[in-house]
Formats: C-alpha cells, sequence, structure tokens
C-alpha cells in the first residue's frame, strides 16, 4: 500500500493527475486492508488533489469523504490540504464565497499549528480567488507579501512560483502589461525548477495572453507552441485535455476575430472547456461571440453573449458581501457590452440595451422601486465602452434616446488621461487643456446637445475609460465649462437628499495640526447646529462606527492615500481605513459622505466596480451620496470650496447643486479658474 502512495504522490508531483488517481485509490484500498489509518487517509488526499481538476461535482465526490474522515483527528497538514481542495472544487463550481471560507479555515490551522510552507500555499490561493473574483489589489498585495516570506523562509520553488504567477496576473489585469509579462516569464523559469512539466506548460498559456496584452504575439505563439508540445507527449487524460483546450483558446484569441478559423476551433474547444473552471466556459463563450459578431453571425454572437452572461449570475448568487459581488460582476463586462451592442445596432433596440446596461452596472447594489419621471429640467446620460466606440442613452422625462458614438478608442483615452493629468496640475498647459477638455465634450455630449436645452441637472453613469474624466472641467462650444452649465451627479438623480440646520452631522478633523483642516471643521459646523466635530485620534474610529446609525452626513477632512484604485483615510495615530473596513459598517442612516482629503475618489476611474474604491464602500453600505476628489487637491481651495457648499447645503439645495454653485464660485476668480482647483470634487452615487 505504501509503495502505491509513494507512486501516486510522485505522479501527482510531477503533474500526471490522470494517472495518479487510479494509484491513490488502490493505496487507499490496500491500506485500509493493512490497518494503516494514517496513511489511507493520505492516500485519500491524493484522491482528492488528483481529482481537483475534474468538474466541480465530481472533485467534490473525491474530496467530501476525506474531509468527513479528518474530522476530529490530529492530522492538520492533510485537514489543511483537504480543506484547500474543498476551496478548489467549490470554486470550479461558482461558489466563491464557500471557497474563501475555506480557505480561511485553512490559514488558521496553519498558523495555530506552525505549518509555515503549508500556510504559505494557502496564502496564495487567497491571492488566486482574489484575482478570480475581481479584486486584483487585493491578489497584488497578497502576491507580493507571499513572494516576501517565501524569500524569508527559503519555500521551495513551488510555493515562488505561485506568487511569481499571482503578480503576474494582477499586473495585467491593472493594465501593467510589462511588469505581467516580467513576472510570468520568472513564474515560467520558477516551474522549470519543479518535476511537474504539466505546471510549466500551464503558465506558459498564461504568458502567452500577457505577452499577447503587452504587443508580443511572436513570442506569446512560441510559449503556447512550447506548451502543446509537453501537452502532446502525455497521457491525454481528463484533466490533460482541458488544460490542453486552455492553451487552444489563447492561440484562438491572438487570431483575428475576422478569422473563420478562430469561430471553428473555439466551437471543437467548448466540449473540453465544459470540465474547465467557470471563468474559462465564460471567457470562450465572450471570445466566440466577439468573433461571431466581427463575422456577420449576429443571433450566434447574443447566443453566445447570453450564455455567458448565465454563467456569470449564476456565479454570483454564491458570492456573499456587495463588494465581491462588484468585483466578480467585471468577469463578464465583454458579454454584456457586446450584447448592449448588438440590441442598439442591429435590434434598434432602445429601451432593451439600456436595461441589459443597467442589470449590468446595478450588480452588487440593492434593488431600488422604478424611479419617478425625472423633472424636465434633468437628464440622465448613460454611457458603455463597445468595440464599435461607445454605446450612449440619454433620459430625460419620459423618453430614452440611444445611438453609438464613433469615438476612436486608442486616442480618446490618450487624450483621458492627459486631460486628467492637466486638470490635476495648477501649472499645466491651459491651451492644451482646453483642446482635450474640448474633443472630449464633441465626442460625449455634443451629439445630445439639441436634446439638453433647459437642462440643469445630470446624472452621468461613466464607464471604461470615460470614468476618469473630471466632467465638470470639460469645456463646450462657447467655452464655458460643463459646471457653468450643470449640476452633476456621477451617478442616478433619485438620490438628492437635502438638509436642515438642525441635521444631526459628524465632523471628523483628521488633519493634524493643519490649520486649514481646523478651520474647514469649524466653517461647517457653524452651518449645522446639529453638528459634532472629532478631533481626537482614539476618538476617531469609534465616532465613524456609529455615525451610520446616528448622523445625517459625515465630513472628513485630513488625509486619505491612494494606490492602484486601492484607498483609505489617514486616523492620526492609527491604523488606516481602508475600503474594505469602511463597507462593513452600515451607513443606511448617512445620506451624504464628503471626503474632503487628497485622492478619495481615484478609486472611481475604475468604473463601479473596483471593490477597493473608497467611494464604493460607502455606497455599497447605504450612503445615497458621496464627495470626493480625484487629485492631490490645494488646501486653500478646498476650504473656500466646503465652505460655499455646505452655505449652500445649509440653505436647503441639493448637495449637487450646492457643489456646482461653489465650483462656479471659484472658478469666476481669475486666480483659481484652472480646474485644478475647483474640478477635484465630484458627487457620486449609485449608477
Amino acid at each position: 500500500g505504501l509503495g502505491r502512495l509513494a507512486q501516486a504522490i510522485g505522479k501527482d508531483n510531477e503533474g500526471s493527475y490522470d494517472e495518479a488517481l487510479p494509484l491513490a485509490r488502490d493505496a487507499a484500498r490496500l491500506l485500509r486492508q493493512e490497518g494503516n489509518r494514517a496513511a489511507a487517509l493520505r492516500a485519500g488526499v491524493e484522491i482528492a488533489n488528483s481529482r481537483a481538476r475534474a468538474p466541480a461535482a465530481e472533485c467534490l465526490v473525491a474530496t467530501l469523504p476525506v474531509q468527513q474522515a479528518l474530522r476530529g483527528t490530529k492530522y492538520s497538514w492533510m485537514q489543511v490540504q483537504v480543506k484547500i481542495q474543498e476551496g478548489i472544487c467549490r470554486l470550479r463550481g461558482g461558489e466563491s464565497g464557500a471557497a474563501r471560507r475555506l480557505y480561511r479555515e485553512a490559514e488558521e490551522i496553519t498558523r495555530r499549528e506552525g505549518l509555515q510552507i503549508l500556510g504559505l500555499r494557502v496564502t496564495g490561493m487567497q491571492g488566486d480567488l482574489d484575482q478570480l473574483t475581481g479584486d486584483q489589489v487585493a491578489a497584488w498585495e497578497v502576491a507580493e507579501t507571499g513572494l516576501r516570506e517565501c524569500w524569508e523562509k527559503m519555500a521551495p520553488s513551488s510555493r515562488v512560483n505561485q506568487f511569481d504567477v499571482d503578480l503576474a496576473q494582477a499586473a495585467e489585469k491593472l493594465g501593467w502589461y510589462e511588469a505581467a509579462a516580467a513576472f510570468g516569464l520568472a513564474g515560467v523559469q520558477e516551474a522549470g525548477r519543479v518535476p511537474n512539466r504539466l505546471l510549466e506548460a500551464l503558465e506558459r498559456v498564461l504568458i502567452a495572453s500577457m505577452l499577447r496584452a503587452a504587443g508580443d504575439v511572436p513570442e506569446a505563439r512560441r510559449q503556447l507552441k512550447a506548451a502543446e508540445a509537453t501537452y502532446a507527449v502525455q497521457p491525454q487524460g481528463p484533466a490533460v485535455t482541458a488544460m490542453r483546450a486552455n492553451g487552444r483558446m489563447v492561440m484562438a484569441e491572438i487570431m483575428p476575430v475576422t478569422d473563420p478559423a478562430r469561430v471553428t476551433e473555439l466551437r471543437n474547444i467548448l466540449p473540453a472547456l465544459e470540465r474547465g473552471s467557470w471563468q474559462m466556459q465564460l471567457r470562450v463563450r465572450q471570445a466566440l461571440g466577439r468573433s461571431l459578431q466581427a463575422q456577420g453571425d449576429f443571433a450566434g454572437a447574443e447566443k453566445a453573449y447570453r450564455e455567458a452572461i448565465g454563467i456569470e449570475r449564476r456565479q454570483l448568487d454564491s458570492v456573499a458581501g456587495p463588494l465581491a459581488r462588484l468585483a466578480s460582476a467585471e468577469v463578464g463586462a465583454d458579454a454584456y457590452r457586446g450584447l448592449v451592442e448588438l440590441q442598439l445596432v442591429r435590434h434598434h433596440d432602445v429601451a432593451g440595451s439600456l436595461e441589459t446596461w443597467k442589470s449590468f452596472r446595478q450588480i452588487g447594489i440593492a434593488p431600488t422601486p422604478k424611479l419617478p419621471r425625472l423633472p424636465d429640467d434633468a437628464a440622465e446620460i448613460r454611457f458603455a465602452a463597445i468595440s464599435g466606440g461607445v454605446a450612449a442613452w440619454l433620459v430625460r422625462g419620459g423618453t430614452v434616446d440611444g445611438r453609438i458614438l464613433k469615438i476612436p478608442s486608442g486616442r480618446a483615452q490618450e487624450i483621458q488621461r492627459r486631460f486628467l493629468r492637466a486638470c490635476a496640475r495648477p501649472d499645466a498647459d491651459a491651451s492644451q487643456l482646453a483642446v482635450d477638455g474640448s474633443q472630449l465634450y464633441e465626442w460625449l455630449f455634443r451629439p445630445f446637445a439639441p436634446d439638453l436645452k433647459g437642462v440643469r441637472r445630470i446624472g452621468i453613469d461613466a464607464d471604461d475609460w470615460i470614468a476618469g474624466i473630471p466632467i465638470p472641467a470639460l469645456i463646450d462650444r462657447e467655452g464655458h465649462f460643463l459646471a457653468e452649465k450643470w449640476w452633476i451627479s456621477m451617478g442616478r438623480l433619485d438620490q438628492q437628499a437635502t438638509f436642515a440646520r438642525g441635521t444631526p452631522a459628524l465632523i471628523v478633523s483628521a488633519a493634524g495640526l493643519a490649520a486649514s483642516g481646523s478651520d474647514e471643521a469649524r466653517a461647517v459646523a457653524e452651518e449645522f447646529e446639529g453638528a459634532t466635530i472629532v478631533s481626537d485620534g482614539p476618538a476617531m474610529r469609534a465616532a465613524m462606527d456609529r455615525a451610520g446609525r446616528e448622523s445625517g452626513f459625515l465630513h472628513f477632512v485630513g488625509h486619505g492615500w491612494a494606490n492602484g484604485g486601492d484607498g483609505g483615510l489617514i486616523l492620526p495615530g492609527q491604523e488606516n481605513m481602508t475600503a474594505e473596513e469602511l463597507s462593513r459598517h452600515r451607513w443606511n442612516w448617512c445620506r451624504l459622505v464628503v471626503l474632503s482629503a487628497c485622492m478619495t475618489g481615484t478609486g472611481e476611474t475604475l468604473g463601479p466596480f473596483n471593490p477597493r474604491s473608497l467611494v464604493r464602500a460607502f455606497l455599497v453600505g447605504g450612503a445615497e451620496e458621496v464627495v470626493a476628489s480625484r487629485w492631490n487637491v490645494d488646501g486653500a481651495a478646498t476650504a473656500e470650496l466646503m465652505r460655499a457648499f455646505y452655505h449652500g447645503l445649509a440653505d436647503g439645495k441639493p448637495a449637487a447643486e450646492a457643489l456646482a454653485e461653489a465650483q462656479r464660485a471659484l472658478l469666476y476668480r481669475p486666480s483659481m479658474r484652472r480646474p485644478y482647483y475647483w474640478a477635484a470634487f465630484s458627487i457620486f452615487s449609485n449608477p
């Protein structure tokens, strides 16, 4: 029995999972007959490991009996391994919430029992889960910490490889393509030091995707051919077949979308990927939909997109927590974009395409009642970045207008980035800023100009690169900033709270010794007699804990931080309050949150699906509106802006109107005409 077990472990370590399974089963049978319970359980672990790449149901059939048999035993190492395996099974079936719980239980055991190297594997699995469910910043942080611990503990190459690959995948999703390729190649090199040739082949496929994104298609093809050569000499069991199909899918994605051979290949590998993860099943359908759409098979494309959306919806049913649902939603974005384009262009279904897009954008948001008809002076515009440009819908009164805006994506993104950088600097080239601000207006708003006459307030749901535009700073044909024309809210218009002077409010003054912060806090308190100022460091966290239940609005003045879309609030003498921590609070009573600090709104440049955005943390927690900044702000200008904003708020004006009037008060001063001084803050609400 022990000899068979050793053979099974050796085959698993080599990556020959299909060969390992019968050996492990035989070993378990023999060891039970011999009365060697511990070794029989170890064989059960090997059975579970060899079935981790099977469909979820088959994976669980192999894993759950071992999990049950290990309960109450002292075999901690095996308990952790089987919890990991069950987590993998659950994740393959779309149960990411259950997988996260299992990984946390495994982590607790490794810490309690001092299983440091195995603990690194658990850490890596948690990072993988973050990456798969869309939280790329968390995945990067976990992998960075794990890699450092590998070096400190002289961990084996298999663990180093895991974190190299995790860093590569997170970097790719964050758009850091050169970094992704570098870490991916490091992972392949590290994989070459372990006996598992299938692992090396699998990672060559991963690096090929990253090289394609970085523009190095020849090297991507070389990596895929090397992976295929490895797969071809392996016994062709179910695990190898699924891995090989994955490589074929990446090779197909490199082919032009208009190539009929691409469609043929994607259709051929669909059956093999039905045994793969839900992410792979979704990905191949999105790729197939894009190809069919490009080749004119619109019915086939729509079918593929709807199947992809169905896969994602089933996955989201298992995700616990609104922020986690937000992160997971982005995985299926291409299917929604493709379906919207088909509905709008092919079927001329304006209302249906808008409902499809709203159903995507509102994933993770508590259901809202049907909204009343917008007032005559109000309009909502929703944008969706699609392959043919930008889909846009204007809702005004009881009518909806939808159209495709022919905007060159690459050039538009370049201008958007340049415009945002210019707005964030007091010494930017004013003429270039005006050119870029005018061009973005021409693309996005000029087509709707005749229908926007008489409008004073606009709600905007901005997607993709459009979300990174400080829209109040755009310039119309008359040379006016849009802030001079409209009150602008980044989200729905039904969130228009007003506040009486006696409204209970919390003002957290966390600016330390900065006089401007203390002055700003007092200026806000002077407008609202029900306000309480908290400036004592240790009391701030407790006060913010209560704010969501006791305060009509929260004003935070101090310092924020941001990193790759991640964000937090800095509390003097304490740990920072991260978006994750803030999202766990209930902010339902607190209808307005104002974050008067630097960089508090930068997470919104990724749109509403960034789980590390400070703005999203408050909104998913129940706040109706959040005022936050897109760049490092000028302290004196911000203090004046906030003073004017709260004066308007105390007069009974909605936040969007009060902010627009405060912005105008500053921009009409020649010394503060540049957007840097007045356009940093935007009002955000749910889309």
